[in-house]
């Protein structure tokens, strides 16, 4: 497999001068060939092949898709997709600190200042199926959030907060 990166001849340059390669001549990006390449450069003495030792998928819950349709590499086990919800409530506390609040079923919710007028609250761990694009607070989830800081807090909080 190939992947293909686009390099600006800034960055080209630079690799040249990282490496003390001399002056760089030439460089023409790779799309197909050996596994990995990017690109083959050319100095005044030498010709090189630029390759990458190594692939990061940052594409979070995209990463199966990723690996299939642009890697085309087909990993095993698929990803488990878990929906992290949050939600923002008014402030419930002073201070700058954050809390980490132990729920009756071991799972544990944070609650952290937000922009100074709000709390944020989460997270949930709610298995999900689908785009992820689409993912969203369900009312279950909501509801298991406020009932836990309620658990911990003075002030209740509900859906309406």
């Amino acid at each position: 497999m190939a992947i293909y990166t686009k390099i600006s001849s800034k960055d080209i340059l630079l690799i040249g001068k990282n490496y003390n390669l001399g002056k760089i001549v030439s460089f023409k990006g790779i799309k197909k060939g050996i596994e990995n390449t990017n690109y083959l450069l050319k100095t005044k003495n030498k010709k090189l092949m630029v390759r990458a030792h190594a692939i990061i998928n940052a594409t979070g819950p995209w990463a199966d898709n990723f690996n299939c349709d642009i890697a085309h590499t087909h990993t095993t086990p698929k990803l488990k997709l878990v929906q992290g919800s949050h939600i923002i409530v008014p402030k419930l506390y002073d201070g700058t600190h954050a809390y980490i609040l132990q729920n009756k079923d071991k799972r544990i919710v944070f609650a952290i200042p937000y922009l100074n007028q709000f709390t944020l609250i989460g997270t949930t761990d709610t298995a999900f199926n689908g785009d992820p694009s689409t993912a969203q607070l369900t009312p279950a989830e909501c509801n298991y959030l406020c009932s836990v800081v309620t658990h911990y807090f003075k002030q209740p909080i509900s859906a309406s907060s």
